[in-house]
């Protein structure tokens, strides 16, 4: 299994994908941080206390949606044709044909890709965290336990993306995924709305749409211990807003994410020993 996990390494570092990602990300980073100037400035040569409390904490936490977007997507991208574009290449007869089990390709693909899309959000999390300390000299609070669970998310997305790409065609399976992830966010921002509007309908909408696809609870938890809303007491005035959290999700929905990514994996395998290549 180890050699798959290298062999996918490689593939990805040597993938176009990979380095328009890293030229985004830095154009990311650089318009993040002229975006920080001037929010510090208008900080800065303001009177008003309140606005220094809550617009930097407010900026982070957007920074920190859209660098989750990024994540995703390249987690996305850099999946969703793993097991079914090597099916359609004809790559994967060669493959499959070793002695190799089928269980030991998949894993072995799933932790390379799991592997280099992790650091990458661990390098893109400690980008904004690190700008906005530097910039404005605000720190977030619990930053291990947020950055662990921000780089949690984009594994979670390629065991989703692996495991349709065991069982669909490239294509099919790209619009799938893309189609529950921006599912997520809309019940996500939805239950925040029902939340404040204490619309009891909208808010099952929105549990229900996590349970489906718990990635935006994955990204709410992270905020949640960014901005540290436990100990804050402004927590519900820097929350407001679509990049904001009203209902931190529970322990126990972060042990549902694992158990759903456990579920997926072991779909995909079972799914992947029957298929027909």
């Amino acid at each position: 299994m180890g050699v798959f996990t290298l062999v996918t390494v490689r593939e990805i570092l040597r993938k176009k994908l990979f380095l328009i990602t890293v030229l985004i990300t830095a154009l990311y980073l650089a318009l993040y941080g002229v975006t920080l100037q001037y929010a510090q400035s208008s900080v800065a040569t303001s009177d008003n206390v309140m606005l220094k409390a809550i617009l930097i904490p407010q900026v982070l936490t957007a920074g920190l949606y859209f660098a989750s977007l990024l994540v995703a997507v390249f987690a996305i991208f850099i999946t969703v044709s793993t097991i079914s574009g090597e099916i359609e290449t004809g790559i994967m007869h060669t493959v499959a044909a070793g002695p190799v089990s089928r269980t030991k390709i998949l894993l072995g693909k799933f932790s390379g890709l799991a592997l280099v899309v992790s650091i990458y959000a661990v390098l893109l999390f400690a980008g904004v965290t690190l700008l906005v300390a530097t910039i404005t000299g605000h720190t977030a609070g619990s930053y291990w336990s947020a950055m662990a669970t921000f780089s949690f998310l984009p594994v979670f997305l390629v065991g989703l993306t692996i495991a349709g790409s065991a069982i669909l065609p490239t294509t099919a399976n790209g619009i799938v995924v893309l189609t529950l992830y921006a599912l997520s966010l809309v019940g996500g921002v939805v239950e925040q709305i029902a939340t404040i509007t204490d619309n009891t309908t909208l808010v099952k909408m929105g549990v229900i749409s996590s349970l489906l696809m718990p990635a935006d609870s994955i990204y709410r938890k992270m905020t949640s211990l960014v901005i540290d809303v436990e100990n804050n007491p402004l927590a519900g005035l820097i929350m407001i807003g679509p990049f904001g959290v009203q209902t931190t999700p529970s322990i126990w929905m972060m042990v549902y994410t694992g158990a759903y990514l456990v579920a997926v994996l072991a779909l995909a395998i079972a799914f992947f020993r029957l298929r027909d290549i």
